[in-house]
Order: C-alpha cells, then structure tokens, then sequence
C-alpha cells in the first residue's frame, strides 16, 4: 500500500476511535449532535439517543475496529521500512543502525 492510502486509512481508523470513544462517553450528548437532516437519519439518530446502552455497544466496536484498522497498516518489518529516511536521504538517523557500527559496538 502507498504512503497515501496508508496514510488515509490511519486517518479513517482515527475519526472511528474518536467517534467511538465520545459514544461511550456521553452517548446522548453525542446522537443529539448529529441528529439533523434528512428525517431517516434523524430517526436513526434519536433511535441511539433513546438507547444509551446501545450507543455505547457501537461506540466500543468502532474504538475496536478503528485500532485493528490502524494495527494492520505496516505488518512488514524488515530494516529499509523500519528506518525509512522521509527526507529521501541515504544514511540512517542513529549511527546505531548502520550494520558496520553494531558490529563495533558490539565486537563482532
């Protein structure tokens, strides 16, 4: 996946955990908030409202969804995306990381 997509994805997963933390917080306060516009969103809207319980359940599944979105974006962990340089520049941010360095730090 690209930087981009990568990116979108994370911010995606954060609008969930957000959305879904202020659920469980304050599950009423948040349904009145976005209980406007056309009358089946209304609905639905004051049908959460009315169900505080229920709003909680559904906000706990999005904080839960909106983490393992955002857990699964980089499953790769080899030495050129772990210390990726953004700048595009050709040397690692810490000496430890250059292979030569660890091999005098460490005696080898």
């Amino acid at each position: 996946m690209n930087l981009p997509a990568k990116m979108s994805t994370e911010l995606v997963a954060m609008v969930m955990i957000g959305d879904g933390a202020l659920a469980m917080l304050q599950p009423r306060r948040h349904m009145r908030l976005w209980n406007t516009g056309p009358e089946p969103w209304r609905r639905l809207c004051t049908y959460f409202e009315e169900r505080p319980a229920l709003t909680m359940a559904v906000g706990a599944v999005s904080v839960g969804l909106g983490i393992w979105l955002a857990s699964g974006q980089d499953q790769r962990h080899d030495y050129e995306d772990q210390y990726a340089d953004p700048l595009g520049t050709d040397y690692p941010p810490y000496p430890a990381m250059v292979p030569e360095t660890e091999a005098i730090l460490h005696g080898a």
